[in-house]
């Protein structure tokens, strides 16, 4: 059964904020401010160079993605250059931005928009930057090939004049132009992931930075994803390819012809706020939908509290374990929110508090956390322990205390007096046991296993069980529910108390906390989210 319990969320609005990035002629870095964790990326490639004769140069590639990310992660920017002006143009350098500090990498990669090719004298226009991820090629006497799989493009044939060189890819340099008897052919762009340089021109035109290709007896190519080819030089001199373009970016929006100079890329989000949504005790399992831009949620469970005794208030308190975890919007993950112990002669144990991955049964593989339930208190001064923070459930307390679970395993029940002994609590796929009966009534029932539903045990004198696994009183305490439950009380001389629940947390930043319950337990979520 699942059933609502969400006792509240708050959240603010932010206003949408940006940051421009233009050609500097190296690398730079963006860090992700607090409270963000999408950002927008806009990339645009830079403009080819024109020929003397002719100003048909390739415009660059406008890319655009979003990404999460998170606070204070670092983004690395290259901007590509405008290719020179000459004789013939050099190739426009490509715009780039990658995760982290290193040197590119197609795991790092987010966008790639790229630059355009350098115009060709004699009306050998060129090509832009092209929006898939393969460079195109040259225009013209004959033109060489584009890069494709992040290599650069080819460098050009010869004549009088060595042809173009080629536009760089992300892994790959351009080829050089092939040189002739008059000149030699222009450089290749070099790899963006071993800096991106633009090729230097034999006959003015060089490259811009980000891989354009430097221009010969023809144009230079342009850089990109992979490198536009350059123009040939045999019979006259042709135009540079454009280079190709790359987005792995959410929302994409792609266009062809935008960069008219040199590059640009700017970063846009919405801050996010903290979400907080607090899940009270219903009875029953709850769930919780990851919002869409949500990527991390933190996630604190809080078990409940035992029941106290008819003359001893000794009951113990649930743990407080948090943790924050990996999360994709639409999951939804199952809340258990443990119910304290019932009072009476003596106490039933509180149940744990949990939350898995998914709506099926709980299981390790999906647990994320688990709170250990405090025990019920035994009358005539038998504290109980509360919710232990390692995984195992503690002792019960006195005559004499039955032993916690280990393993998911349930807490022992207690030995008889007069009085059956306590139930033990439940554990993650283990009930816990049934308190031995004694003549004068018989022992307290164990929590149900948490895989199995977490009811809490029945007592034999009153004390029932909470919800979550804790276990039902009898002549002595029930133990609490938790990863592994706790031991009951015994009653062979008197009314033992009740151990705590064991807890469990595969969180990152884990912060847990003993004797925080003192009621029904709780789970809060906190989140960021983009308003």
């Amino acid at each position: 059964m699942f059933a609502a319990g969400l006792m509240g969320s708050t959240a603010f609005a932010q206003s949408p904020q940006s940051q421009t990035f233009g050609y500097t002629g190296g690398v730079q870095t963006f860090t992700v401010p607090a409270n963000v964790n999408a950002v927008t990326v806009r990339a645009v490639g830079a403009r080819g160079g024109n020929a003397f004769n002719n100003s048909g140069a390739g415009l660059g590639a406008s890319i655009r993605g979003t990404f999460n990310v998170t606070a204070g992660e670092q983004l690395t920017l290259l901007v590509g250059g405008a290719g020179a002006n000459g004789t013939n143009g050099g190739g426009g350098g490509g715009s780039f931005a990658w995760r982290g500090t290193g040197l590119a990498a197609l795991s790092s990669l987010l966008v790639a928009a790229g630059g355009g090719g350098g115009a060709g004298c004699n009306g050998f226009n060129a090509l832009g930057g092209a929006l898939t991820s393969d460079g195109t090629w040259g225009n013209g006497s004959p033109g060489a090939s584009g890069g494709s799989n992040q290599g650069g493009g080819s460098g050009g044939v010869q004549g009088f004049h060595g042809g173009g060189g080629g536009g760089a890819g992300l892994m790959q340099s351009g080829g050089t132009g092939i040189g002739g008897p008059g000149s030699g052919g222009g450089n290749g762009g070099t790899a963006i992931s071993a800096g991106g340089a633009g090729g230097a021109g034999t006959l003015s035109g060089n490259g811009g930075f980000g891989g354009g290709g430097g221009a010969g007896g023809a144009a230079g190519g342009g850089g990109g994803f992979s490198g536009g080819g350059a123009g040939g030089a045999a019979t006259n001199c042709g135009g540079g390819g454009g280079g190709g373009s790359y987005n792995v970016g959410a929302n994409p929006s792609n266009d062809i012809d935008v960069g008219t100079g040199h590059g640009q890329i700017e970063l846009s989000w919405l801050p996010a706020v903290t979400v907080t949504e607090t899940f009270g005790y219903t009875g029953g399992l709850q769930t919780f939908t990851v919002p869409a831009n949500v990527n991390v949620v933190t996630v604190r469970a809080v078990g409940a509290r035992g029941g106290n005794a008819f003359n001893h208030s000794g009951a113990g308190l649930g743990a407080s374990i948090k943790g924050t975890f990996n999360v994709t919007a639409g999951e939804r993950l199952t809340l258990l929110v443990g119910g304290a112990g019932a009072n009476g002669t003596n106490g039933g144990g509180g149940g744990g508090s949990f939350a898995w991955r998914g709506t099926g049964a709980v299981s390790v593989p999906s647990l994320l956390v688990a709170a250990g339930g405090g025990g019920g208190a035994g009358c005539n001064g038998f504290n109980a322990w509360g919710g232990a923070l390692n995984l195992d459930g503690t002792w019960g307390n006195g005559s004499p205390g039955a032993a916690g679970g280990s393993n998911q395993g349930g807490g022992a029940g207690g030995a008889q007096g007069f009085h059956g002994g306590g139930g033990g609590g439940a554990g993650l796929t283990h009930s816990g046991g049934k308190g031995a009966n004694g003549p004068g009534s018989g022992g307290g029932n164990g929590g149900t296993a948490i895989s199995a539903g977490g009811a809490g045990g029945t007592g034999t004198l009153s004390g029932n069980g909470g919800f979550g696994g804790g276990g039902g009183a009898g002549g002595a305490a029930g133990g609490g529910g938790g990863f592994s439950g706790g031991g009951a009380g015994g009653a062979a001389t008197n009314c033992g108390g009740g151990g705590g629940g064991g807890s469990y947390n595969v969180g990152a930043n884990p912060s847990d906390d003993l004797d925080v319950g003192t009621g029904h337990g709780q789970i809060v979520i906190d989140y960021l989210m983009p308003l």
